[in-house]
């Protein structure tokens, strides 16, 4: 059973690491988009062309998680589960990137929970059943 949620787990690392490569996508390529910075609470296309170092450097810090996690979740499922060592290397890589995901989450909810909590859950939900049962499978 705890095999079961370790290969789950890293599963939801996986799609995790997916959802921030489109976070990428959206803080780096389509940044310029109405519609893209107007998801980030940007009101006008001035205001967005100031934010958009920060959105671009922001977008980059996504996608390096996102690789992380990506190849330390499918490292992980590959290398298989250690009955005595519980996950390898690789899922470890993948389950400390989901757990940086979650921080990220929290810090979102930490700075304004009213206006940020649609951008917390985005961010922070998967990786938050990720860790969950990454930590439940090795804990029995």
């Amino acid at each position: 059973m705890s095999s079961v949620l370790i290969v789950v787990g890293l599963a939801l690392v996986v799609l995790a690491g997916a959802v921030h490569v489109l976070i990428f996508l959206l803080e780096s390529v389509l940044w310029r988009s109405r519609s893209t910075w107007r998801q980030f609470g940007i009101a006008s296309a001035a205001d967005a062309e100031i934010a958009r170092p920060w959105a671009l450097n922001q977008g980059f810090y996504n996608l390096f998680l996102a690789v992380g996690a990506i190849a330390g979740g499918i490292g992980g499922i590959v290398a298989g589960v250690d009955p005595v060592a519980g996950l390898s290397a690789w899922g470890w890589v993948g389950g400390f990137c989901a757990l940086c995901m979650l921080a990220a989450a929290i810090v979102l909810l930490v700075a304004s929970r009213r206006r940020l909590l649609r951008g917390a859950l985005i961010q922070g939900a998967v990786p938050l059943l990720a860790v969950a049962l990454l930590g439940v499978g090795l804990a029995v």
